[in-house]
């Protein structure tokens, strides 16, 4: 499959089966969504947002981002 990173060495080699998992199973919509929450974050921490509330909002979406046809 192009683009499909086969061959690339992991930067994390421990991290190898999480990364694997994620390609297989995110969708491009679910992606996205983790894509978003991390600009959103850094866009809260600069308006001075807590720390915590700002993280954990991130974290939220990034485990469970709604609209994703899976769990994942």
């Amino acid at each position: 499959m192009a683009g499909s990173g086969a061959g690339v060495p992991f930067t994390h080699p421990d991290r190898q089966g999480d990364v694997r998992q994620a390609a297989t199973e995110w969708t491009a919509e679910s992606l996205l969504r983790r894509l978003e929450a991390v600009l959103a974050c850094r866009t809260a921490l600069d308006q001075n947002v807590k720390p915590e509330i700002a993280v954990e909002a991130m974290m939220t979406v990034l485990t469970h981002p709604a609209g994703s046809s899976r769990a994942g």
